[in-house]
């Protein structure tokens, strides 16, 4: 929330480097939709790219899946 009175940001970007760092970006994503809507996301980083084990897909299109993200070109 101090984020938001301080800066009001436009776009948020997000290094995902581990299968950790994924874990915790579904939380850290969650609640920037939740407190800043209007804020855009960028989700970027090796992470992303990892074959998430319980899908058998890459972890990008889990983010899809549980509907944090739409893939934008």
């Amino acid at each position: 929330l101090e984020i938001k009175k301080d800066y009001n940001p436009e776009y948020i970007g997000l290094s995902i480097f581990t299968h950790e760092s994924v874990d915790f970006s579904y939380i850290l994503i969650s609640c920037i939709r939740k407190y800043l809507p209007n804020t855009k996301i960028i989700v970027g980083g090796r992470g992303i790219e990892l074959l998430c084990s319980t899908y058998n897909i890459p972890y990008y299109e889990k983010y899809r899946f549980c509907g944090l993200m739409q893939r934008i070109r």
